[in-house]
């Protein structure tokens, strides 16, 4: 089995899967902090793997995504010392099947590689793939599997945040499904304004990718928040919760196959 860990800015996805046929044996989510020690970290992780029947040995290995360079090393060092293997991190020298077309390969962020490196073994190419986390990207696969470039913008959360603490009397709500469209009071209409508003943004620059490439495209959503915005959506969106966590796998095994 190897350990998988995609460390964002607000949480740390931890995960186990069979390294042989990628079968995921367990997922599950901690609060990003770099305020904690890597000793607080230990006690959290070793507890959660405990959680769920695991202990550190039973691990062949490990990989790390991360998108908050801080608790990168910190996490990094807090799993060898629990599984006292190898951990590898998405970075460049690592093998990932993925051929970036960019203006600079090495500032594309570890996330959007890892999703594409899935989204290329298990759903090929053209692939657009909009993930939906802290902020919403939209990354577009061409025909001959290359990374051609993404979009960013605020995701859902951020929205929520950035309409509470900016404006004098919108109020901190938790994200949830809009009621309709027209909201008839001020937590109603913050639904319908960033849940539905993100779902068109979605549409709108899904259109103008394929408007752009003149290709059509399959469309593969993963994220936080991909079911909240999904249904508002209209085009043809594919929930993939588990994406970034294939793509650890397929790296994985391409480096460890590498590595043997």
């Amino acid at each position: 089995m190897i350990l998988t860990v995609i460390i964002e800015n607000s949480k740390i996805f931890i995960g186990g899967a069979d390294q042989e046929n990628g079968r995921i044996v367990f997922e599950d989510s901690i609060s990003s902090d770099l305020r904690k020690t890597a000793t607080e970290y230990t006690i959290i992780i070793r507890q959660l793997l405990e959680l769920h029947g695991l202990g550190g040995q039973i691990f062949d290995g490990g990989i790390i995504s991360s998108c908050v360079p801080p608790l990168t090393d910190v996490i990094r060092r807090v799993l060898t010392n629990l599984i006292h293997r190898e951990i590898l991190e998405v970075a460049p020298g690592l093998k990932t099947g993925v051929n970036i077309r960019t203006d600079d390969p090495g500032e594309l962020g570890a996330d959007l590689l890892t999703a594409a490196a899935a989204g290329i073994r298990h759903y090929g190419a053209p692939l657009i793939i909009v993930n939906f986390g802290t902020t919403t990207t939209i990354s577009y696969i061409d025909e001959q599997k290359a990374f051609r470039g993404c979009t960013i913008t605020p995701g859902v959360r951020m929205s929520f945040d950035g309409l509470a603490n900016n404006t004098a009397f919108l109020p901190e709500i938790a994200a949830h499904r809009p009621a309709r469209l027209i909201g008839s009071n001020t937590a109603d209409s913050m639904q319908s304004g960033v849940i539905i508003g993100m779902a068109a943004m979605t549409d709108g620059m899904i259109d103008r990718i394929l408007e752009e490439t003149e290709q059509d495209a399959e469309v593969i959503a993963s994220g936080e928040y991909a079911g909240l915005v999904i249904p508002y959506c209209r085009h043809m969106i594919m929930a993939d919760e588990h994406l970034l966590m294939k793509g650890l796998i397929a790296i994985y095994n391409r480096n460890s196959r590498r590595q043997a």
